[in-house]
C-alpha cells in the first residue's frame, strides 16, 4: 500500500533535510481522525496504527496527479484557496511531498 501528503516548510516538518540524509526515514501512521495532534491529549496512541518507509516524491506528474485526486476530495473544504498554495510550494520547494510505503 502506499500513500502521499504534501506539507510545507520541509526545514520546520522534516526537521530538517540532514534526517533524511541520517536514514531517518520511518513513519508511524495512526489511523482516525483526531484533528490538530497536540490538542488530541494522546488520544491517536489507542489508535490501530501502521509503520511505514517515508520518502521525498520529487515527479511533477505525481504531483499532479496526486493534487487532482486531493482536490477531487476536498473540493468542498477550501480547495480553491489550498490547491494553488501545495502547487506553487511544490514548485518553488517551499513544500514537500512525501511518499509513505506501507509496511506488510
Amino acid at each position: 500500500m502506499r500513500a502521499a501528503t504534501c506539507l510545507s516548510s520541509p526545514r520546520r516538518t522534516l526537521g530538517a533535510p540532514k534526517r533524511w540524509r541520517r536514514g531517518l526515514n520511518r513513519a508511524r501512521l495512526w489511523v482516525g481522525e483526531f484533528g490538530v495532534w497536540h490538542d488530541a491529549d494522546g488520544a491517536f496512541r489507542n489508535a490501530p496504527e501502521l509503520m511505514a518507509n517515508a520518502s521525498l516524491e520529487a515527479n511533477a506528474e505525481t504531483h499532479a496527479r496526486i493534487l487532482a485526486m486531493m482536490g477531487g476530495k476536498y473540493a468542498d473544504d477550501g480547495w480553491s484557496s489550498w490547491g494553488p498554495r501545495f502547487k506553487k510550494g511544490l514548485a518553488d520547494g517551499s513544500r514537500v511531498m512525501i511518499r509513505y510505503a506501507i509496511d506488510a
